[in-house]
């Protein structure tokens, strides 16, 4: 089969996602020259499908996920957590003095702040954990088959790994300091939102209570 295709053109650039447009245009280009069988044709669409699926799931900025997998995800976890009859936990994180950073350094900088944050979480999470961009400074680390215990342990392992590893860039070292809030659920009547905000009170008490430490709601 033989026709036209469009190329898909980024609105701003990202490092991130350039790989995957370059790959998704390629696709379509062998599709519109190439007259291919149906199984070769089925794992086009399949790998076409799956690149605008993880594009349109991840944060540009932090190649993480993004608010509104998270709420996808969540609902999952809740759904599982509920009919195995487990605990969830949930963390709900704010960096620091963000606006001081950016004010004073630049957006620049307080980019690679978050990009720091996410790559310090990520080394510290379990494999069935999930992390997601919130929105803005804040993010979200969802913690199946855990309970307060579990949840508390790993806001310290966070908090110490991170005052352990600065932010170096050129001659900078900038140490962060992040605020958490912990809700934790094994209630089979809480909703995901609900569950979301009981972590978003926890973490306006961090904050209220001094920054760099935690909360349980």
């Amino acid at each position: 089969m033989n026709g036209h295709y469009t190329e898909i053109q980024l609105s701003q650039k990202s490092s991130e996602f350039s790989d995957f447009v370059e790959k998704f245009n390629a696709m379509s280009k062998q599709l519109s020259e190439t007259t291919v069988s149906r199984n070769q044709l089925q794992r086009i669409v399949a790998e076409r499908t799956e690149a605008l699926r993880l594009i349109s799931n991840t944060d540009p900025l932090t190649n993480i996920a993004n608010r509104r997998f998270l709420y996808e995800k969540g609902e999952i976890e809740l759904t599982r957590n509920q009919r195995y009859n487990t605990s969830l936990a949930l963390l709900m994180i704010d960096c620091d003095f963000f606006k001081k950073v950016n004010d004073t350094y630049g957006h620049l900088i307080g980019d690679k702040v978050l990009q720091h944050l996410c790559r310090t979480f990520e080394k510290v999470i379990r494999s069935i954990d999930f992390l997601a961009r919130y929105g803005g400074e804040e993010f979200v680390i969802l913690l199946p088959n855990s309970n307060q215990v579990g949840a508390i342990e790993m806001a310290k392992r966070i908090q110490q790994t991170l005052k352990n590893s600065p932010l170096v860039v050129d001659e900078l070292s900038l140490s962060v300091t992040i605020s958490i809030g912990i809700a934790i659920t094994d209630d089979p009547s809480t909703t995901f939102e609900g569950l979301l905000d009981e972590a978003d009170h926890a973490l306006f008490l961090a904050k209220k209570n001094g920054r760099d430490r935690f909360e349980i709601a």
